[in-house]
């Protein structure tokens, strides 16, 4: 069985509020944390930053390691790797809430 080893980055602002991104894949609509795969010889706080820069355009500090889980999906093992950060860029487009 494959195995993909993804970083997520949880970014929260001062007033609370999670940065979410929103996206349409294969005709489903989901919101999820930025991040993605972890290259080579990578850690996960690294891959983290680099992801969140590159999907959003946020410098990000690392702030924690929230921790790991795996799970199956598509054939694969998918091993996700969470941390927490804040961060400053450019400012958003746009802003959208989740119903709750």
């Amino acid at each position: 069985m494959n195995r993909l080893v993804l970083a997520g980055c949880v970014i929260t602002d001062a007033g609370g509020r999670i940065l979410l991104l929103h996206r349409r894949t294969a005709g489903r609509v989901q919101w999820e944390i930025p991040g993605g795969k972890i290259d080579a010889g990578e850690d996960a706080r690294a891959a983290a930053v680099r992801e969140v820069r590159e999907e959003v355009g946020v410098d990000v500090v690392i702030v924690r390691r929230l921790g790991e889980k795996s799970f199956e999906e598509d054939s694969r093992t998918h091993e996700v790797h969470l941390v927490s950060g804040s961060g400053r860029g450019r400012d958003a487009v746009g802003e959208r809430t989740a119903d709750p």
